[in-house]
């Protein structure tokens, strides 16, 4: 029905999106007042933005109403997701704050072994080798008889040195193979991802053989 009113044709999609916006704005101040997992300013922007969605769909007539319908039904969908974004960022804020403790840490106290370890743990998860590599070596400087750090920093040290040279490390018996290969030099196992093996079997070569074997069956 061109020319319809908007609120006639998409009431009731309407009608469940604003009761999803009243539960949303519960669940953001639960999120706010007990779980601590959202500031008031990101309270405020979240339901700022809900609101001017609002009063677009309404605004706006006929079809050109279901860009904001649809842009608020994305908003309060992402809604359940806030809690797991926030605590990942809180994790990332908290992590940084102690990256910068324990070097301040090393300033003041540069023999005090501990920073050293922490460090390289914490580059370590974050796969960067090269950092964790310097922390772990001067741990162990300071603390020869650590075997742990010791394996830390070996691991360390194998994985930057696979990164750099492109090897691929076989996942049924760990043996390190050449950039290119195929097939596990040592056990035979095949390296190649999915979408390897898929470039694989569309080449202008393999597309060749399936047509034969197509043309063959259906003679057949």
């Amino acid at each position: 029905m061109p020319g319809a009113d908007i609120a006639f044709i998409f009431g009731p999609l309407i009608v469940l999106v604003l009761l999803l916006c009243g539960w949303s704005v519960y669940r953001l101040l639960g999120m706010w007042l007990v779980d601590r997992t959202l500031s008031g300013f990101e309270l405020m922007m979240i339901v700022g933005v809900m609101l001017v969605l609002i009063a677009l769909s309404f605004s706006m007539q006929g079809l050109a109403a279901v860009g904001p319908i649809i842009l608020l039904a994305l908003v309060v969908g992402a809604i359940p997701l806030l809690p797991i974004a926030s605590e990942a960022i809180r994790g990332r804020r908290l992590l940084r704050a102690d990256i910068l403790n324990l070097k301040a840490a090393l300033k003041r106290q540069p023999d005090v072994p501990y920073p050293h370890l922490r460090l390289g743990q914490i580059y370590e998860e974050q796969e960067d080798w090269e950092r964790a590599i310097e922390h772990y070596q001067a741990y162990v400087e300071m603390h020869e008889l650590s075997a742990q750090a010791k394996r830390h920093l070996e691991r360390c040290l194998a994985r930057k040195r696979r990164e750099e040279m492109g090897l691929r490390v076989c996942a049924v018996c760990g043996a390190e193979n050449q950039p290119g290969r195929a097939r596990c030099i040592e056990c035979g196992f095949y390296l190649k991802g999915a979408v390897e093996i898929l470039d694989t079997l569309v080449t202008p070569e393999m597309m060749r053989l399936w047509r034969w074997l197509i043309v063959s069956s259906c003679r057949g």
